[in-house]
């Protein structure tokens, strides 16, 4: 019998290597490929989020918050009760669930000079931000920090 029969419809041995060597590139390139369409940062694509609250509130109870937050710029840690949280069609604190975010803070990244108005921002300040939001990491786009809402002081009469 020839070489050729017996090995199956016109195929050589010179062949197998090319062969095995496409189907191995193949299992490997098809999963990279996978993974290289999910990433973004943390290795899969982070959702949008746009998150309002008060800088470091007098209490939740207070305010109309829905729950609270620590919000960590580097080594800076600060409390944040969240009055408004949304991404796609998820709302709340329902963002947050299945992150250990009782025990752990959300990083805030971005630009220093974009994150440096929420450090300098006084207690009871409204910020608003909106970014990616992935895992324990909150990449910034956007932040506004409006004062907070001062009461005029009584007068004497």
């Amino acid at each position: 019998m020839s070489r050729r029969k017996a090995l199956g419809r016109g195929v050589t041995h010179r062949h197998v290597p090319a062969t095995a060597a496409l189907i191995v590139a193949l299992l490997v390139l098809i999963p990279a490929r996978a993974a290289t369409a999910q990433s973004g940062f943390g290795g899969r694509r982070g959702r949008a989020l746009r998150l309002e609250g008060i800088v470091e509130p007098p209490s939740c109870d207070a305010a109309p918050c829905l729950g609270t937050l620590r919000l960590q710029v580097g080594q800076t840690v600060r409390p944040f009760g969240v009055t408004m949280a949304q991404a796609g069609n998820v709302s709340g604190m329902n963002n947050f669930r299945g992150f250990a975010l009782q025990s752990q803070n959300l990083r805030l990244l971005g630009p220093a000079s974009m994150l440096q108005p929420f450090l300098d921002a006084a207690p009871g300040s409204v910020a608003r931000m909106w970014g990616q939001f992935q895992g324990l990491d909150f990449v910034i786009a956007q932040l506004k920090v409006e004062p907070a809402a001062t009461t005029p002081a009584p007068t004497g009469k």
